[in-house]
């Protein structure tokens, strides 16, 4: 017979040789889990649409950088290849790669982020059924509302944005590369043609206007109507570029087409004396913005008490 001391031996082995094995088996599933937790995660996202609704993206994507960098978290942005040069300026961090949209592409898996796509409760045609009340503030509290929804949608909780700005430190790096005739601008004056029946210009009366205005400040343009005013196209200036002219600009006569985006960071926000936005059916709640229905609304003697 085993003495009742050696069974108690062999008992003892037999549980610290179990508790190794399994013990070791879990830690190793441990330290697995870890590591898939801390591999990278790749998001797909496409916008079909025009190139500011692709900066109103780029926009978003600044506001979330610190959260995708720090939960490790890649971005497929896929858009129309003609936009890619405008949007890499403003491409926020290096998690974020551009990629070609194609007409038919299997976008199966991605998600659409422009704003009136239909799969969201809150987009551009339904604002009146958004949880966000003050989208109807302005156009600019209903990208916020829906750029929250988008976040919730994606699996980004807690990241609420409180408005629709940015700030980006490259814009006044940028300001000091330009041109001289692009400083210290009293007028900027944006008479692009928008692409979606936000505006009609009567290019005529914007020309007469312009040159009055000329006669009296240093005014920049954006579409050249007239040889007698510098105009941003004369150097090829980008989109961002000119959202750096408009940080130390005093005044914003803007047409709301896909430059305007880009004075909605925190240095023209604050900077600016007056934006007056052209816009059939939108306007901006930010202080200092205020819509006019024609360029003869404004007159000289209107921005000498501003300027």
């Amino acid at each position: 017979m085993i003495p009742f001391e050696w069974i108690l031996v062999i008992l003892l082995i037999c549980v610290i040789v179990y508790s190794l094995c399994c013990g070791s088996k879990k830690n190793k599933k441990k330290i697995e889990g870890f590591k898939a937790a801390e591999q990278p995660q790749t998001i797909r996202i496409y916008n079909a649409f025009h190139l500011g609704d692709n900066v109103f993206s780029m926009i978003y994507f600044s506001r979330i950088k610190k959260y995708i960098e720090d939960k490790k978290i890649n971005i497929e942005y896929y858009c129309k290849p003609e936009y890619h040069n405008q949007l890499k300026e403003f491409i926020p961090s290096s998690n974020i790669i551009l990629k070609e949209y194609r007409e038919n592409m299997d976008t199966s898996g991605m998600h659409n982020i422009w704003i009136g796509h239909r799969e969201y409760k809150c987009n551009y045609y339904t604002r009146d059924k958004c949880d966000d009340k003050s989208v109807s503030n302005g156009f600019n509290d209903f990208l916020k509302a829906f750029y929250n929804d988008f976040s919730e949608k994606i699996n980004f909780p807690n990241k609420k944005l409180e408005n629709f700005a940015y700030t980006d430190d490259d814009l006044l790096t940028r300001y000091e590369s330009l041109p001289d005739a692009y400083k210290n601008v009293d007028i900027l004056i944006v008479n692009s043609d928008p692409l979606s029946g936000q505006f009609k210009t009567d290019d005529s009366a914007w020309v007469k206007k312009i040159e009055e205005f000329a006669k009296k400040w240093k005014v920049v343009i954006t579409k050249k109507t007239t040889d007698k005013v510098k105009c941003t196209t004369d150097d090829k200036l980008t989109i961002k570029d000119i959202a750096a002219i408009s940080t130390h600009t005093k005044i914003i006569i803007a047409v709301n087409t896909r430059i305007v985006p880009g004075f909605f960071n925190s240095y023209t926000l604050e900077n600016i004396k007056r934006a007056y936005i052209f816009d059939s059916n939108e306007h901006y709640s930010y202080p200092k913005f205020e819509n006019r229905k024609s360029i003869t609304d404004i007159t000289t003697e209107e921005l000498s008490s501003i300027l």
